[in-house]
């Protein structure tokens, strides 16, 4: 049997200007993402302005594809206010400072 499993990787930026910022730990610890999120489902990467997600180990695509929504709707919510100010996750497509093509 094949199975699979899915990283995303979401930058957080401020919400006014589209900045990174470093909030990784503080977006983690936000109430409002559990139970959408087990805590081993998410994790920040070295840089603080990232935050990681994984789905568990799949069976099948329909399998990601629940996994993959539950974890975008609990990161990509109206900005959020944590001690350290408020940010945004926007799900990173290239490396920061790599050429747009």
């Amino acid at each position: 049997m094949l199975t699979l499993g899915v990283e995303e990787e979401y930058l957080l930026v401020d919400p006014s200007t589209c900045e990174p910022v470093p909030r990784a730990e503080a977006v983690l610890a936000a109430a409002d993402l559990r139970p959408a999120l087990r805590p081993s489902e998410a994790q920040h990467e070295l840089l603080q302005v990232q935050v990681e997600v994984a789905t568990p180990v799949c069976e099948d695509l329909d399998a990601v594809s629940r996994h993959l929504a539950r974890m975008r709707a609990a990161l990509q919510g109206p900005p959020r206010s944590t001690a350290a100010g408020s940010c945004r996750s926007a799900r990173r497509r290239s490396a920061p400072g790599s050429p747009f093509r």
